[in-house]
């Protein structure tokens, strides 16, 4: 972990810049392509003395005797590496001829025995010029012989039948003289015998066994024990497990087992991995980033880092990921994420197909229910599925520090919905709001890029307000709003004084853009998001007739007077006079009255009740306590009096809206006491109920009241009216009669 922090916190201070070519042209340097080092300057896992020991012991080896050398390692560990130091040094030894052989280039048994004969007379041949002519009229005799079982029945059987008759032991002998003549040792090395398929292994290990006895030859065979004992051991015997162990016993006389790469080297490897495709993708790494991406890894993944090409595999991944997020997501949880990608993939897929049960938002109440936390439970533990204990203790612990609410199932932790918003401020991969961009390397649909409101936010300074409605015409639609605003509201405080003077009035502007359906959470909508947005921005002026002075501004101009409405209702009062927060009373009823005088010129020009059918008495209301109060009984009166239409106009426009469980249409809910009210405090509502008794009658003269059970019409409203009307009229006559 100190190396970590070591090569971090080096990032914290400096600053990576960019060649020229850098952002125009692919750089195939970022990705390791997983080659095996040839150059002995690069060896990160001091595999040259271990190499060296093994190369400088064939060397010198006096035994002119065959001898098979088995170099033990599983995938990745740098078995190519190994053979690639030992030729490097065998070279340097005068004695030794070096054979690479590749048994991937023949598919066949047959071409399999003839290409390594062959290319064996080569190898000596170049060594030895003068007995070049010699050694290879010798081979090709005999592989003369060889080229008539091609291809015909039973040509496996025969060749081997051949190699194992006299001619075959008089060539071994002829080579082996000539090499011992010439004080010269053939070592053949073979690299990826575990990538073979099974017959493949079978057919290379015959010719192995056949060709062991070569005088002055020495093999030296690199492979995975386990993969090319399971294969020889289904070949030939039942037990497969010791009969592949006893065949390659047979063969192999110097088992060697490479040694394994030290955890903390491995590990520092593995950072330098990272460093590297943070630094390629010029990515700064705070300080609490570091400890948080170092306890989870180290206590979580590390545990399946076992050999070099793993970390190699990783930061491939991450060099191709982190440019698809840069700026959207937490660095440290999506390096961890990634991390299970790439060391527990199955795990992965469970996390990345069950965003409920991780995020758990459902347990974010104390009161959630046991069987939520059950459910939760059983989702999360597929991830162990295929894990051993330690494994799963492990794994656990990561996902208990990127997913902290599931503490609350498997520690008895709560994390409250407040914790929702600290992590969507921080872009954690807990958050609802971004989980999706963790296995989508998108910004999902309905959101927008955190990097462009950034940008947007540090040119609101500079931008003029056209520019600014531009872009959020271009920008915003009505899936992203929603986002939009909520990451507004996140950065209010890194947004300048002036920038916060140019959003407020382009926002206000913007009303009629914004979402605005119906729903039962109605402030929870764009529209309504943005006029709290705005009156916090208001909030955030210096001075209290800057906040003023602003908010008169915006009522007077925000767009549809709606919206202007809709700000003025979050516009906060100071409860005191030492609040930061909210105008003085003088001041706030200043920006009403200035609101108040806005209705009444368009009062003049529109109708507010066909404008807004839902808002038109709030209007009305808000006009007559706030500003000329006979204009606005005079224009409510004119309207009533264009006769019953409009009566019920009136009377609709303060009844809530109704969302039936059933799933059915939103409609107009019951006429009651609470919206009589209201309208009493706008009209003389005798003057409604003379106009609806002159329409219906004496059918409105209903003994119960007229619940409407379902959808709402025209009739029954009168009727819920009329009676609470004369019910209300019998409450004030009987007040009078007490009096007396």
């Amino acid at each position: 972990m100190k190396q970590l922090k070591k090569w971090f916190s080096k990032m914290d201070v400096r600053k990576i810049e960019a060649k020229p070519s850098d952002k125009n042209d692919v750089d195939s340097d970022i990705y390791s392509t997983d080659s095996p080092i040839n150059d002995i300057e690069l060896d990160e896992f001091n595999r040259k003395e271990f190499s060296f020991r093994i190369a400088r012991t064939i060397a010198a080896k006096k035994s002119t005797k065959s001898l098979v050398v088995g170099i033990y390692g599983k995938w990745g560990e740098g078995k190519t590496t190994v053979l690639n130091f030992i030729r490097s040094e065998l070279i340097h030894h005068e004695n030794v001829v070096t054979l690479p052989f590749n048994p991937w280039l023949f598919p066949s048994e047959s071409e399999l025995l003839i290409a390594f004969y062959s290319e064996l007379a080569k190898a000596i041949g170049k060594s030895l010029p003068t007995v070049k002519e010699q050694i290879g009229k010798i081979i090709t005799e005999y592989l003369g012989t060889l080229a008539g079982f091609f291809d015909k029945k039973e040509a496996v059987e025969k060749i081997g039948k051949f190699f194992s008759d006299v001619r075959l032991e008089e060539l071994r002998d002829r080579i082996g003289k000539l090499l011992i003549q010439q004080e010269k040792a053939v070592v053949v090395l073979m690299d990826d015998i575990d990538r073979l398929d099974k017959d493949e292994i079978h057919a290379l290990f015959r010719l192995i066994k056949l060709s062991a006895n070569l005088e002055n030859v020495t093999y030296v065979l690199a492979f995975d024990r386990d993969v090319v004992e399971e294969a020889l051991g289904e070949r030939y015997y039942n037990k497969k497990e010791i009969a592949g162990q006893s065949f390659l016993e047979k063969i192999v006389q110097v088992p060697i087992n490479l040694p394994k790469v030290p955890k903390p080297q491995l590990r520092d490897f593995c950072y330098r991995q990272i460093d590297k495709a943070l630094s390629q993708n010029e990515i700064v790494i705070k300080e609490d980033e570091v400890h948080d991406f170092s306890r989870g890894f180290i206590q979580g993944i590390e545990i399946r880092l076992e050999t070099p090409r793993m970390a190699i595999r990783y930061a491939n991944m991450l060099n191709f990921s982190l440019p698809l997020v840069q700026g959207e997501v937490h660095i440290a949880d999506f390096l961890l994420i990634e991390a299970i990608r790439a060391f527990y993939s199955e795990a992965y897929e469970v996390i990345k197909d069950n965003k409920e049960a991780f995020t758990a938002i459902n347990l974010s109440s104390m009161n959630a229910l046991d069987n939520e936390k059950e459910m939760v439970r059983k989702t999360v533990e597929k991830v162990y599925d295929g894990l051993d204990d330690e494994e799963k203790r492990n794994l656990k612990y990561v996902l208990l520090v990127l997913f902290p609410r599931l503490k609350t199932v498997f520690e008895n932790t709560h994390y409250g919905l407040d914790w929702e918003q600290k992590w969507a401020d921080e872009k954690r991969v807990a958050s609802t709001k971004y989980f999706d961009r963790y296995f989508t390397f998108s910004i999902p649909v309905g959101d927008i890029s955190d990097m462009q409101v950034d940008e947007f936010i540090n040119s609101l300074e500079d931008r003029k307000p056209e520019e600014i409605i531009t872009f959020l015409r271009q920008e915003l639609t009505n899936q992203n709003a929603e986002s939009f605003i909520f990451k507004l509201n996140q950065r209010i405080e890194k947004i300048t004084s002036k920038g916060r003077v140019n959003l407020a009035i382009c926002l206000c502007l913007f009303g009629e853009h914004l979402p605005n359906p119906q729903g039962l959470f109605s402030f929870e909508k764009p529209f309504a998001r943005a006029a709290i947005l705005i009156t916090r921005l208001i909030d955030r002026q210096e001075t209290e007739d800057s906040k003023m002075d602003l908010a008169i501004q915006v009522v007077k101009i925000a767009e549809p007077i709606s919206f202007a409405f809709e700000i003025i209702r979050w516009l906060d009062k100071k409860k005191k006079e030492t609040d930061k927060e909210g105008l003085s009373s003088d001041n706030h009823e200043k920006v009403c009255e200035a609101f108040a005088q806005r209705i009444d010129l368009y009062a003049k020009k529109e109708n507010i009740f066909e404008k807004f059918p839902d808002l038109a008495v709030n209007l009305v209301w808000f006009w007559k306590k706030h500003g000329n109060e006979e204009n606005a009984e005079q224009y409510l009166a004119n309207f009533l009096n264009q006769g019953v239409d409009n009566a019920l106009e009136f009377l609709k426009s303060i009844i809530p809206i109704a969302y039936p469980m059933d799933g059915s249409p939103p409609h107009k809910s019951d006429f009651e006491r609470d919206q009589y009210n209201i309208l009493a405090e706008v009209v003389d509502l005798n003057k409604v109920f003379e106009i609806l008794l002159n329409e219906y009658n004496d059918e409105l003269l209903v003994e119960q009241y007229p619940h409407a059970f379902s959808k709402n019409d025209d009739r029954t409203i009168a009727k819920q009216f009329a009676w609470i009307h004369r019910k209300v009229q019998g409450e004030i006559e009987k007040k009078r009669d007490e009096t007396k």
